[in-house]
Parts: structure tokens; C-alpha cells; sequence
């Protein structure tokens, strides 16, 4: 019930929104989701598995460029994925409490994610048509194009992996609750 309370404002801000984050930033090539359960790791070698496939996008939507914060906010939803999973999976071997893994999992997703984004920016190199130097606003087409990227799986999730739906909610109600949905406005 959460999820269905906040379901609504998120859309109508992400609907009002996006579509001037578009036209304020130029169109790039997509690199899809990043889904940790791709990565092999064999004797120290790392390779991952079709990192621009995305199941839940045709692949001619998939090849159509758009906004970065596409992009960053479906890497750092990845991350916040990962942590949960991560929490989970470590929630059912370890005694509790659980608390103290909580607080390691937020930390490490909050590193992954403030990295991430510094070698998005480096590699950007200051070009401020792809990252703009408001930082205001970019914090908000991030927190945007996460929640679409959030939304747009658990949707998925419900149809094709209801046994991770719990996960995914969970990260998604942890993320609204930090989130002043209110505040969440570019201006036109």
C-alpha cells in the first residue's frame, strides 16, 4: 500500500519532468541496466555478461539515445539493487541484529554511487550539455530517472520474479522515505 500511495505523485512528477530534462541535455547512447547476477568472477578474472540488455525494453527502444540521466539513474538504481540483495542474502546467514549490515549496505551503495558519478563526470570532462554544473538540478533528474528506472522494475518484477519483489520495494520505500518528493522540481 506504500508503493501504490506514492505511485501517483511519482508518476505525474516524472511525466511533468523528464521530458525537459530531455530537451535540456543531449541525447547519448544507453548502456542498459547493470545487473550484478551478469557478473562472473572465476579465479580472479571478471567477465560480465551482455551488460546493455535490458529485458523489459524492445531492443529498438534500447538503441534509441537519450538523456545521461537515463543512463546514471538506472546505474545507481543497479546499486541500490545490489545493496538490498546483498543485505538480504547476508540477513539469512548472520545472527542478528541486523542493523549494523543495514548501515554498511546504505554505506556501500552510497560510495558505489557518489564514485560512479565522479567517473561519469571525469569522463565527461566538464562537457556541462551532458552533466550541467547546477547541482541542484542535477540531484533531482537523478532522483527522477532512479525512480523511473525503480518503478519500471518493480513493475517487472510483479509480473516475471515475484520472489524478488520484496527486495525491490523495500529499496524503492527506503529511498521515498529519504526523499522529499515535494522538492523534486526542475524548472522549466
Amino acid at each position: 500500500q506504500q508503493m501504490l500511495d506514492h505511485d501517483a505523485a511519482v508518476r505525474t512528477l516524472v511525466g511533468e519532468t523528464a521530458p525537459r530534462i530531455a530537451a535540456a541535455v543531449p541525447a547519448i547512447p544507453i548502456h542498459g541496466r547493470f545487473d550484478l547476477r551478469r557478473v562472473l568472477v572465476f579465479e580472479g578474472d571478471v567477465t560480465i555478461i551482455d551488460a546493455a540488455s535490458d529485458p523489459d525494453i524492445a531492443p529498438a527502444d534500447r538503441l534509441q539515445p537519450r538523456d545521461a540521466f537515463v543512463d546514471l539513474g538506472r546505474m545507481l538504481w543497479s546499486f541500490a539493487v545490489a545493496a538490498r540483495v546483498a543485505l538480504d542474502t547476508r540477513r539469512a546467514s548472520a545472527p542478528p541484529p541486523h542493523d549494523k549490515l543495514a548501515s554498511w549496505a546504505r554505506r556501500w551503495m552510497t560510495w558505489a554511487s557518489a564514485s560512479f558519478l565522479a567517473g561519469y563526470r571525469a569522463a565527461a570532462g566538464g562537457d556541462t550539455s551532458v552533466l550541467p554544473d547546477d547541482t541542484t538540478s542535477i540531484q533531482h533528474a537523478l532522483w527522477l530517472r532512479w525512480l523511473e528506472s525503480a518503478f519500471r522494475d518493480v513493475e517487472s518484477c510483479a509480473a516475471q520474479s515475484p520472489k524478488w519483489l520484496a527486495l525491490w520495494l523495500e529499496s524503492v520505500l527506503d529511498a521515498l522515505d529519504e526523499m522529499p518528493l515535494s522538492e523534486l522540481r526542475i524548472a522549466a
